[in-house]
């Protein structure tokens, strides 16, 4: 074949495969499994919600979410091990504003991102989260895994 032709093919095998392997940006991700979506973070139209992270022996899934100020997520622990969310840093949990390790058990413990105690197998913890910004998080008792959890106007 001459390599005019062949290269002419080449060229045109290319742009269709690339072609074929872009995704559209604004695309949908149903994370909760109900009908709250999160939307690529350039699009503004997320909408408030209740969003699902679920702790598994490999991890938390999802790892990471991003989320509009005012959603609340929950921790469900499908691992065969305890697991206590908590805002990063171990093991002090002060990194999300007005959280603190030292607020558990306090009349203030409902206002701060940790579940102040392991959960057992099946159990979950829900947070509503005001802040803007981006929020790590461990599992308090062996302190990984962890996750993040951006949230947005």
């Amino acid at each position: 074949m001459d390599s005019k032709y062949f290269s002419i093919i080449l060229v045109i095998a290319l742009i269709a495969v690339s072609g074929c392997t872009q995704q559209d940006a604004n695309t949908a991700v149903d994370v909760a499994g109900d009908d709250s979506t999160i939307e690529d973070e350039g699009d503004a139209m997320m909408e408030v919600g209740t969003f699902t992270i679920t702790r598994t022996d490999a991890g938390y899934e999802p790892s990471q979410i991003t989320i509009k100020k005012g959603s609340t997520v929950t921790f469900v622990n499908n691992s065969s091990e305890e697991d206590w969310p908590a805002s990063a840093m171990h093991p002090t949990h002060t990194v999300y504003p007005g959280s603190g390790i030292e607020k558990c058990g306090s009349t203030q413990e409902g206002l701060i991102f940790d579940a102040c105690h392991a959960l057992g197998n099946g159990e979950s913890y829900s947070f509503t989260f005001n802040e803007v910004g981006e929020w790590g998080f461990h599992n308090h008792v062996a302190v990984m895994p962890f996750g993040k959890i951006i949230v947005v106007e």
